[in-house]
């Protein structure tokens, strides 16, 4: 009888510890990870509604469970970065124009998102914090001058596109879930110290996503150039952080011209400011959405995730997410 009532208490205890130990692990934060995700309709507006099994996500062809999916519509912080680099002056459109669609981000500030401000060229030479109060970020972008002068040096000369990029994710450390930076730029840099692989790595262990406004021509072909595949880089690092492009002139139909920023039509401007406000309101409303890996990772590996309709099928929708999940020991400075 004893042994009986012995073999009872061993058998409770264990059991008791393996009920500690899957807790545990549900509330592992190696395990359980909490990403953001936006997801647009074809109009480019935001998708309420959404629950988990909204939603299919696998890591190394294998599914992994999409534990819960909440729309986060507060106020996040961006910091909006403007190249005032040489490049960006092709006559006085494009600049006002960049200028334009930087200001269009500082005005929606506070109420769709909380923004703070980065001017540069061949270094950073304007840094305002996020705060409450856009004021004083609005104040210092007024004081911009409508043309390269060279008395001012906030503009004209070299592009430190890189190292922009790293003060700007430097203004939101520590991190904060929602956490985005908009560039408005055509993605050249000539100038930085950083290097791309230290700055993809910074973006990704602090969780920011990267946006952008692109003002580019480039076109990768057989034999690019240096700064073509700078720009490709740029590109594709906004893609991986979960970010979205919008193209500065609008791409064209097939076949039809690229027209330069001084041909930029009312009908065109229409279509900037339309795919703008598509970016702000995919940093402001944004899914919190939690998975479960199946085992800690010991180094960063690519994902995929869909959205799915009534029918289990692959939804129509743009969806913008970070590509990449960083392994454990990168992620702890992520927020929650």
């Amino acid at each position: 009888m004893r042994v009986v009532r012995a073999q009872r208490v061993i058998a409770a205890a264990l059991l008791f510890f393996l009920s500690a130990l899957a807790a545990a692990a549900q509330d592992d934060p190696c395990l359980r990870r909490t990403v953001a995700v936006s997801v647009l309709d074809a109009e480019g507006r935001p998708v309420p509604g959404l629950a988990p099994q909204n939603f299919h996500a696998e890591v190394k062809r294998r599914a992994i469970p999409v534990v819960s999916a909440k729309l986060d519509g507060a106020p996040h912080r961006v910091v909006v970065v403007l190249d005032a680099s040489a490049s960006m002056f092709d006559g006085e459109k494009q600049w006002g124009l960049a200028k334009s669609l930087a200001e269009q981000a500082l005005a929606a500030s506070p109420k769709s998102f909380q923004a703070g401000l980065i001017v540069f060229n061949d270094a950073v030479r304007i840094k305002i914090p996020v705060q409450g109060d856009p004021s004083p970020a609005r104040q210092a972008f007024a004081e911009l001058p409508a043309r390269p002068d060279k008395r001012n040096p906030a503009t004209g000369r070299h592009t430190a596109l890189w190292d922009a990029l790293v003060a700007a994710s430097e203004l939101l450390n520590p991190g904060q879930f929602g956490d985005a930076i908009y560039a408005v730029t055509d993605g050249e840099d000539n100038e930085s110290r950083t290097e791309l692989k230290q700055l993809r790595r910074t973006l990704a262990t602090r969780g920011v996503r990267l946006f952008s406004a692109w003002f580019g021509y480039e076109i990768l072909n057989g034999h690019p150039t240096v700064e073509e595949l700078e720009v490709f880089d740029f590109l594709s690092m906004v893609t991986e952080s979960g970010g979205i492009v919008a193209h500065i002139p609008p791409t064209p139909r097939w076949g039809a011209p690229l027209p330069k920023y001084s041909q930029i039509g009312v009908e065109q401007l229409k279509q900037v400011r339309a795919e703008a406000d598509q970016i702000f309101a995919a940093m402001q409303f944004t899914y919190r959405l939690e998975i479960a890996l199946p085992a800690t990772l010991d180094k960063a590996e690519k994902w995929k995730l869909l959205v799915l309709d009534s029918k289990n099928q692959k939804a129509n929708a743009v969806l913008a997410y970070p590509m990449r999940l960083e392994p454990c020991a990168a992620t702890s400075a992520k927020a929650n």
